[in-house]
């Protein structure tokens, strides 16, 4: 009896052992370059149940009628990783998207074509591998012959039945060098085999931006270019049998034809959504990235505009919110340039549940341009971003990652009650390090107000609400950049308060 007490305590203690390197392991901010001589490009992600972190793309020629493999790349949460490339004798092929399966395989989705023109890639290719990127299976599906291949954009989900859901576009030739994409859906077992497809063939173009279950239901909500307008945002609602049932559009403003991504129901009804946000200047329209409260008829409720009004910034190309819990929610977005080999800046914010802004992180390298093709959140509740480096244009681009921590950008704030003596000015110490002590003795008790904070060139840090029952806030931002700030305390009845310090 002693003995087994024993060696169950020993296993205990391993198993405590265990999990504290494990958690230690997974606390890691890393990034990396992966480059090849050919033209390299991840632009899908998701997350194993181990967290790792499964990327796909392609790898080849960057031009519409070159050659190109698919490809997998799969990154630890030490930062380390392993890549494969898969040749096919006959076929040019890609993958678009990966599904991790319920019994911990990957389901990699793409296109394959006897073709080297990526507009005739005519068949829908599904491959199965195991943990150490091995494949088990493969099948692939002509498509239907009134479409001359399948597009780039492409989305799938596990639903509420345990298939695999499918929304992608395939081309129609409506001119010379010229396609419309059309919907095109598929339900899938998690062995790969079909279980129906459908098209819906529109005069206008219909690109899947994001695939989401809908809650306390079966239904599907698909987030993509307008059904009746060339590429008005719009959503449509699909029901098991991938039919459409209900299709609303958005305004052209603010939204403009720009992918966009949601993440995290709010409830039954609305979600949150993020996208490129223009506002008119003068002649001209300039776009900001922003997350906005949306609902299931497409309607635009609470907005919160995130980048400077002085530059542009687009969202990534695939995805730009992914949500690791209600605190912890994550958007990307770059600034855009026409010529592709400047050098520019990327964008992180953090956000939670409430649309309040918590940090930001940016990064400009100063070498070439970096693109953000979409972000995934990791088991640490960090964020993992996926980027193109654009050596030489669209013509060389490599692989970038970077991934950032939590706390690497969080401005932590709490409300204290301090004694009157030591409310000594509006805002303390200054110049700050770490802690920032803001006076609130102003407003009156229990009144709501939001704390926002700037830097000089107008991007904002922080924004998040409050109610005033202490006459101080304490925020922790060590996390800044060293440099000039400004904070406003906001009511709804306007300013209730501002001033300026300094982060050392």
């Amino acid at each position: 009896m002693k003995q087994n007490y024993k060696t169950y305590s020993r296993l205990f203690l391993l198993f405590l052992l265990m999990l504290l390197f494990r958690n230690v392991i997974g606390q890691h901010s890393f990034d990396f370059l992966y480059t090849t001589d050919a033209d390299n490009v991840v632009i899908d992600g998701a997350v194993d149940h181990e967290g790792n972190a499964v990327l796909v793309g392609r790898i080849g020629e960057a031009s519409s009628t070159g050659t190109l493999d698919a490809f997998i790349m799969k990154v630890h949460p030490d930062g380390s990783y392993i890549t494969k490339q898969y040749e096919l004798t006959d076929y040019n092929s890609a993958f678009n998207r990966v599904v991790i399966l319920d019994n911990s395989n990957y389901m990699v989705l793409g296109a394959k074509g006897d073709s080297n023109n990526v507009y005739y890639y005519n068949y829908f290719w599904i491959v199965i591998l195991n943990q150490e990127l091995e494949i088990l299976s493969k099948k692939s599906y002509a498509i239907n012959s009134y479409y001359t291949g399948l597009g780039a954009f492409m989305n799938a989900i596990i639903d509420n039945e345990g298939n695999i859901a499918v929304v992608c576009s395939v081309l129609e030739k409506v001119g010379p060098d010229h396609y419309f994409p059309d919907y095109a859906m598929y339900k899938l077992t998690q062995e790969g085999d079909t279980l129906l497809s459908r098209y819906y063939q529109y005069p206008f173009d219909q690109t899947p931006y994001e695939l989401m279950r809908m809650p306390e239901s079966n239904n599907l909500l698909l987030l993509g270019s307008r059904i009746t307008h060339s590429a008005i945002p719009s959503i449509v609602i699909l029901n098991s049998e991938m039919e459409v049932i209900q299709s609303n559009s958005f305004s052209t403003n603010p939204l403009p034809p720009d992918p966009s991504s949601a993440t995290k129901w709010l409830n039954e009804t609305d979600f949150l959504l993020a996208g490129t946000r223009q506002f008119q200047n003068k002649r001209y329209n300039n776009n900001y990235i922003a997350v906005f409260r949306a609902n299931t008829s497409a309607e635009l409720f609470e907005e919160l505009v995130l980048s400077a009004t002085d530059t542009s910034i687009y969202g990534a190309w695939r995805k730009n919110i992914t949500e690791a819990n209600d605190s912890t929610i994550y958007v990307a977005g770059f600034q855009p340039n026409l010529n592709p080999n400047l050098p520019n800046t990327v964008f992180l914010f953090l956000i939670d549940s409430k649309m309040n802004l918590l940090g930001r992180k940016s990064f400009f390298i100063g070498d070439v341009s970096y693109h953000v093709w979409g972000i995934l959140p990791m088991q640490d509740d960090g964020c993992l971003m996926m980027l193109s480096r654009h050596e030489n244009g669209y013509l060389k681009r490599d692989i970038y990652i970077r991934k950032y921590l939590r706390e690497d950008f969080e401005i932590l704030t709490h409300l204290t009650e301090l004694p009157a003596a030591a409310l000594n000015s509006k805002a303390w110490p200054n110049p700050a390090d770490d802690v920032l002590h803001i006076s609130l003795e102003n407003l009156p008790q229990d009144s709501e107000f939001r704390l926002q904070i700037y830097n000089t060139a107008g991007q904002k840090y922080f924004d998040k609400a409050f109610t005033a029952s202490a006459n101080s806030v304490q925020c922790h931002i060590g996390v800044l950049p060293a440099g000039n700030y400004v904070y406003q305390l906001q009511t709804a009845s306007g300013k209730a308060g501002s001033g300026t310090f300094i982060k050392q």
